[in-house]
């Protein structure tokens, strides 16, 4: 496969001509403003969405359980899909047009709109059959079952998910000794429209798969926790569990949905889990991220039985300082840490070349990454740097497990997360980003070059996302909206009562969770707060002067 090793210049390219062939889908598509202006600020959740979804939807704004019916079909279902009464806040917010609720200074991809939902959907290995674009739309909660299907696993029912049926094999060729799903965090297509000409890897492997052109999350929110519970269980949020980067616990506290377990954070078993417990030693299943929220795509692992594989990022003493692999201490009994990748060059060892690499991709050799001294970026984990490092490393696994020589298919779940941490700090139509989807495409030139020569045709790799990204308010018409402001806002209007109790629990961009009884103390009605929230304008909560 032949590798684009051109310098970025951090502009952003016209796409090539050539429909059908793949080579016009990194063409930007215009956003309709018109589209997304439609929806409710806020909607006491518990009235309606125990409810049947409506057939379609009207624009315009309103309050209340009314304000479900003035939301597109689209959008309605995927926080139909993402929302729990036990575990999600209890107002969903649903900010207008392209829009989103920041807190802390952070960009936030957590919506249920089509712009950070729309993700990249593409099967491909020598034994799959050339299909090219296929136009009708899957979600994330269809790959377990896609992947059960070529497994042969017939133990497996994906409680939400459908067969992608596109998906096969070609005639004669064997069952897959590996599987492999690639999931590019943030890397939405949103994302690779901003860049179309710093995928060319990728997208040579369309016509050359199946490409799904109408793929999506499927749920909200667009975010990294329940996306990746979503890809393992082939069920969306309602379903699994995991509904947030938060969730309400059964005893109230909200809290990171991991920090209890992974059985506390998923409720039903992944693919994986069952088709470990199913087969045993005769195959081997592995995850490889940073975060605990990537280890959803493996399921819950186990402490009784066969253990999958899982790496996430251990942080060094400081912000200089380049993290190393491991596992938290709170999932670390779930999975077997493979202590090996961590005998390997160090991200900020000078004799490795990552740092290197990472000065090199913006074109300019000068010690630096677009300007930003690589060492201060996390020890050069939030640069290009880390992709290389990473890929390495997963390299490491697939030779020292043995992937693809057991008697039964392997699995191997990789989540590569540069794009997503360089959304969040540089936006993404940064020249950052830029260099970070060309870093990740050219990574996948040498994964798919070393599947090749270490397993030869008996393979079949999913590249996906898991969300996209935002963009400056004066390239895509977002806006912030400050969560600080809104929570003082209604505070300062409903909370009157002077008990020292915050009337507002948590605040997250999907959501908004209250506490009931001082509700009732200061003799308000969740009405009341979703009929004020929906008339606060970007003039009310917006962030002073927007964003850079």
């Amino acid at each position: 496969m032949a590798t684009d090793d051109r310098a970025g210049s951090g502009r952003r390219r016209g796409s090539s001509p050539g429909p059908r062939t793949g080579a016009d889908l990194g063409r930007r598509r215009r956003i309709s403003r018109r589209r997304f202006l439609a929806g409710a600020a806020a909607a006491p959740a518990g009235l309606w969405l125990s409810k049947a979804v409506p057939a379609a939807a009207a624009t315009g704004r309103s309050y209340g359980p009314d304000s479900a019916c003035d939301l597109p079909h689209d959008v309605l279902v995927r926080i139909w899909r993402g929302w729990r009464a036990d575990r999600s806040g209890r107002i969903v917010l649903v900010p207008h047009g392209l829009d989103y609720l920041a807190g802390g200074g952070l960009v936030t991809h957590s919506t249920p709109w089509g712009y950070t939902q729309h993700v990249p959907m593409c099967w491909y290995g020598p034994g799959i059959k050339p299909v090219g674009i296929v136009n009708r739309p899957v979600t994330s909660a269809d790959i377990a079952p896609t992947m059960a299907r070529l497994l042969g696993f017939s133990d497996f029912r994906a409680p939400d998910g459908r067969d992608m049926a596109e998906v096969a094999l070609r005639g004669g060729a064997s069952k897959p000794k590996l599987i492999v799903v690639a999931v590019w965090d943030g890397g939405g297509r949103n994302v690779l429209d901003l860049w179309p000409d710093d995928w060319p890897n990728l997208r040579g492997l369309v016509t050359r798969g199946a490409w799904y052109e109408h793929a999506t999350v499927g749920s909200n929110p667009s975010n990294t926790a329940p996306v990746h519970a979503t890809i393992g269980t082939g069920a969306f949020p309602r379903t699994h569990g995991c509904v947030d980067i938060l969730i309400r616990f059964p005893d109230g506290r909200i809290g990171d949905p991991y920090s209890r377990g992974p059985d506390q954070a998923i409720l039903v078993p992944a693919l994986a889990e069952r088709y470990l417990a199913a087969v045993g030693e005769d195959a081997v299943v592995a995850e490889f991220g940073t975060v605990p929220w990537h280890v959803g795509m493996v399921g819950r692992g186990s402490t009784t039985g066969p253990q999958p594989v899982a790496v996430c990022k251990k942080l060094g003493a400081n912000e200089t300082t380049a993290p190393t692999w491991g596992l938290p201490r709170v999932i670390a009994k779930h999975y077997r840490f493979p202590e090996y990748v961590n005998d390997l060059p160090r991200l900020d060892d000078p004799r490795a070349p990552y740092f290197r690499y990472a000065d090199r991709i913006d074109g300019t050799i000068d010690g630096k990454w677009r300007g930003h001294v690589i060492r201060n970026q996390l020890g050069g984990f939030h640069t290009p740097a880390r992709i290389p490092f990473q890929e390495r490393a997963v390299e490491e696994v697939i030779r020292r497990e043995e992937l693809g020589t057991h008697r039964e298919t392997d699995l191997l779940f990789l989540n590569f997360k540069l794009i997503d941490e360089v959304g969040h700090l540089y936006y993404a139509d940064s020249p950052e980003m830029s260099d970070s989807v060309r870093a990740q495409d050219r990574c996948l030139a040498r994964f798919v070059a070393f599947l090749n020569n270490n397993l030869g045709s008996e393979w079949v790799l999913l590249v996906t996302s898991d969300h996209g990204h935002t963009t400056r308010p004066k390239v895509g018409g977002s806006y912030p909206l400050d969560q600080a402001r809104l929570r003082s806002l209604v505070a300062s209007r409903f909370d009157r009562d002077e008990d020292g109790v915050p009337l507002i629990r948590r605040i997250r961009p999907p959501w908004m969770d209250i506490d009931m009884e001082e509700l009732r103390e200061n003799h308000v009605m969740v009405s009341d707060l979703t009929r004020f929230i929906s008339r606060l304008s970007r003039a009310d909560i917006g962030r002073p002067g927007g964003a850079p």
